[in-house]
């Protein structure tokens, strides 16, 4: 069982595989790039922040619809 030859249509098959795996990475990059370009424009206080409101009022209300009777 000794090292056996890559023929050509593997090769391709792997040059294939490794170009689509670049090109995602690439993007991927470029998605993190623009990630960090926001959060610092957001850091400089460009924008507003985003408001959240406290819950307040929130309260759970049980339904008896559901219930066995």
């Amino acid at each position: 069982m000794g090292d056996q030859p890559v023929t050509r249509a593997e090769f391709e098959g792997i040059t294939t595989t490794l170009n689509t795996l670049t090109a995602q990475m690439a993007t991927l990059t470029t998605q993190v790039n623009n990630n960090a370009i926001n959060n610092n424009n957001r850091r400089d206080g460009r924008e507003e922040p985003i408001r959240v409101r406290n819950g307040g009022n929130n309260r759970i209300i049980e339904d008896s619809s559901s219930e066995e009777e």
